[in-house]
Parts: C-alpha cells; structure tokens; sequence
C-alpha cells in the first residue's frame, strides 16, 4: 500500500510519529516530512489540510510549539534552550510564534500553568497549620 493510500487514522498516526521524533531538527520541514512520508509535497499538503485543516508547515510548527509548551511547564529550562530543543533557529522566531499560538510569552508560562496543576506541587503553609490544629 502507498502512503498516499494510506487511511486517515494510518496517515495522522505515522505523521504525528514522524513529526514527534524529528521536532528538535531544525532543518526537518514540509519537504522532509513528504519523503518520510513517501508522498509529494502537495499530496501531503492536500491529506494535512484535510486531517487537521492548516498547512503541513503550521502542523510542524504547531507541533513544536506544544512540545516547547510542555518544555516550559515542566522542567526548568531556558527558553533559549527550549527554543533549540524544539527545532528553532532563532529564539525570536520562538518568541513570536509562541505568543501567537498561546496568547502570552514563553518566559510567563509557569504564570499560566492551570490552578489544579500548580495546587498539586504547592502546599500552602496555613492548610499545613490547619492540619496541625486537627492532629493535636
């Protein structure tokens, strides 16, 4: 079977994997992705548009910067360091695209971590107090 005949659940799955393993290379882009892919560039561009409804370049770049999101929120890095490990050249490119797809800087994504996220590696001093008053 082709991989221009491949079904839809097939096609995003190998993209993603694709996409996934090769996010750090920053010279991994469309045409890189339609070799692996084993298909022409506009095949692939007509499958991306019709699977996820943006161009296979916005899909890769998407990509990268849901990884950079996760990146941020987790683990103590950089954003520079972020920016090189998620396939950006420039960290001013990461920034502007970054802020395009999340609304706010990378450097400020701690602030916006969900509450329940931030609740379960926070413990407020006065709960801890509460606490001590029941036990005693």
């Amino acid at each position: 079977m082709t991989r221009a005949a491949l079904s839809g659940e097939e096609f995003t799955a190998r993209l993603a994997n694709i996409t996934e393993n090769r996010l750090a290379d920053h010279h991994f882009g469309v045409s890189a992705l339609a070799l692996e892919m084993e298909m022409s560039r506009y095949s692939l561009y007509r499958k991306v548009k019709e699977a996820y409804q943006c161009s296979a370049s916005r899909f890769i770049c998407s990509k990268r910067l849901e990884k950079a999101h996760q990146l941020l929120q987790n683990k103590k890095i950089t954003v520079t360091e972020t920016a090189s490990r998620c396939g950006f050249n420039s960290v001013t490119y990461f920034d502007k695209c970054f802020r395009n797809q999340f609304g706010y800087p990378p450097g400020k994504t701690e602030k916006h971590i969900p509450k329940s996220k931030k609740a379960r590696f926070k413990i407020k001093i006065k709960d801890l107090k509460k606490w001590f008053k029941v036990f005693k």
